[in-house]
């Protein structure tokens, strides 16, 4: 027999219910893959942002001409310019007014840059340190805000901790690449008088640290102070030995010649740094 009641309200509710749930999992699916797609495209761009910027940066005119004259603190891990803004070039030695890459631009005029910072991350040797351009991103959509990316860069300083060269083309792995263990790097050569007592040293090469007067060289972390070879000397030369005045006793005459040019002999001792 042919039921004509139609449709009850459970049935329309649950029906309700059901397309309701349904359409919400629609509407999450599509919202979902479409975060996923923007999240694809700001690590796309924050990729190729910080690559542009490592490429920059190889150049070591235009890096020294951004950073030369900052201070590296003593603290490792440390910001050294918490508001990097990096330009063109005017020429070889100057950069120019336009501002390539600085805080709140939006790359590609989609990705705005939230800080670009340059951080000192260690200490590979006398006046030299591995430092870290960090720039940090943040995406209007997508899965994830804020992010950050890195490029490193090599860093020398003068004596007064202040930058002089950098590029990005030395890094701590390509650094660390040019030593090779049980070979001996870097020089000390300390000078001594008859008495064996240090009279003068020349500066030390990395990664010899110290050369002093009056105590024992040291080298870099990861290396051992070695003695490669010691040199024995006479300083007195014939004006010296001509000046002395003689002794009616050929004996004592050649004696005290003898004692004197002996007085004048200098030792020259070479240390290095033999990789651990």
């Amino acid at each position: 027999m042919k039921n004509n009641k139609g449709l009850s309200i459970l049935e329309v509710i649950v029906s309700i219910g059901i397309s309701s749930m349904i359409a919400l999992g629609t509407t999450y699916a599509v919202v979902t893959s479409m975060n996923g797609m923007s999240h694809i495209k700001n690590m796309n761009l924050a990729e190729d942002s910080i690559q542009l910027i490592s490429g920059m940066l190889t150049d070591s005119n235009y890096c020294s001409l951004h950073f030369r004259g900052l201070t590296v603190p003593t603290s490792m891990n440390t910001v050294i310019e918490s508001h990097v803004i990096l330009k063109d070039m005017s020429s070889p030695t100057t950069l120019g007014t336009t501002e390539i890459f600085k805080e709140g631009q939006k790359y590609q005029n989609s990705l705005e840059i939230s800080s670009i910072k340059l951080f000192v991350e260690s200490k590979v040797g006398a006046n030299r340190f591995t430092g870290t351009i960090k720039v940090t991103y943040k995406g209007t959509s997508g899965m994830i805000n804020h992010f950050t990316r890195s490029t490193s860069l090599f860093i020398t300083t003068d004596a007064s901790s202040k930058i002089t060269d950098c590029s990005q083309s030395l890094t701590s792995s390509a650094l660390a690449a040019q030593y090779v263990r049980g070979q001996i790097y870097g020089h000390c050569r300390q000078e001594y008088d008859a008495n064996f007592t240090v009279t003068s040293s020349q500066p030390p090469t990395w990664p010899m640290l110290t050369c002093p007067n009056g105590s024992s060289p040291t080298c870099e972390t990861g290396y051992t102070l070695v003695m490669t070879h010691i040199d024995q000397m006479n300083t007195r030369g014939g004006a010296f030995v001509n000046s002395i005045p003689s002794h009616p006793d050929t004996k004592t005459d050649i004696r005290n010649v003898l004692a004197q040019i002996v007085d004048g002999d200098a030792y020259y001792t070479i240390y290095g740094c033999i990789k651990n």
